[in-house]
């Protein structure tokens, strides 16, 4: 498996980063949001982020969900991750467009297409998506399927 190292990985991000539409991201953190950053800082050793939630994925589910409400009580929702754990290199941050590892509380995705679906998408086709996205499956069947 190849390893990124810091550098690497800020150079990628950054990529990621310049390709973004208006700061949309998808964020999974027991529930799946849309969210607008507002702030991503890509540092030496880490990223961190600051980001208004634009809607729930799956409101259902969301609304029930003790952390979704706690983070709807606020204005923005912080969150960071270093590129790399500890000593171990065998557990990259960066996976394509996500953002993710073992032990890293979020999953974010920085897949512009994606954003842009669950930001045009009504309730009942967007409410799919985490199933897709959070077995690693391809949501854009969904996209095909709109026709």
């Amino acid at each position: 498996m190849f390893i990124l190292t810091n550098e690497e990985h800020k150079i990628e991000i950054q990529l990621l980063k310049d390709h973004l539409v208006d700061n949309y991201v998808v964020y999974h953190e027991r529930v799946t949001l849309l969210l607008q950053l507002t702030v991503f800082d890509i540092q030496d050793t880490h990223v961190s982020f600051k980001a208004k939630i634009i809607k729930p994925l799956d409101r259902s589910k969301a609304e029930t969900n003790g952390l979704y409400q706690d983070m709807m009580s606020k204005e923005e929702i912080s969150f960071s991750a270093p590129y790399l754990w500890g000593q171990d290199e065998s557990s990259p941050l960066l996976n394509g467009k996500m953002i993710a590892r073992g032990y890293c509380p979020f999953i974010l995705w920085l897949d512009p297409e994606l954003s842009l679906f669950v930001l045009n998408n009504e309730d009942e086709v967007i409410n799919q998506i985490p199933t897709y996205i959070l077995s690693s499956n391809d949501w854009r069947i969904l996209k095909e399927s709109k026709g």
